[in-house]
């Protein structure tokens, strides 16, 4: 049986699965809290989707989270707007440390849906999960990816 190898370039119009655009946001600025609930990081990013079936990939890469002395839980989530895209409660990565500061990298990806042609804006959230937690204590340099992909 051949093995057949599709590049993006030879796929037809209308076919799915198409990387349209990539637009990027950068921060190296810290967000602490010692909230409950979401707070918005200075994390932002902003793309216009060409069509209304297209599928946006968020992803967050790098970002050092900081649990504090005594251990705590550092939640993080994307918004789009003021929708939640991930979990309502803890959010969907979670940093902890059980009785030691933890440092470390912070990363998030979803896949969304928008069905809108309109500008969307995408930006990082985090949360503590008791005492105070923060992200980007060393002013780590931390990304948002958006990318398009056709629907």
């Amino acid at each position: 049986m051949a093995i057949t190898k599709l590049i993006a370039d030879s796929l037809g119009t209308g076919v799915g699965g198409k990387v349209l655009q990539v637009v990027t946001g950068t921060t190296s600025s810290s967000t602490a809290t010692s909230a409950g609930s979401f707070v918005a990081t200075s994390l932002t990013a902003n793309i216009t989707p060409s069509a209304t079936s297209s599928k946006i990939v968020a992803l967050v890469c790098g970002g050092e989270a900081d649990t504090g002395a005594n251990g705590r839980n550092m939640h993080s989530t994307i918004f789009r707007g003021s929708t939640n895209l991930g979990n309502s409660t803890a959010g969907m990565v979670t940093a902890y440390g059980a009785s030691s500061r933890v440092q470390g990298n912070s990363s998030v990806g979803i896949v969304d849906s928008p069905s809108s042609t309109s500008e969307l804006t995408y930006t990082l959230y985090i949360k503590s999960g008791g005492g105070s937690v923060t992200l980007n204590a060393n002013s780590c340099l931390t990304s948002l990816i958006l990318m398009e992909v056709s629907g």
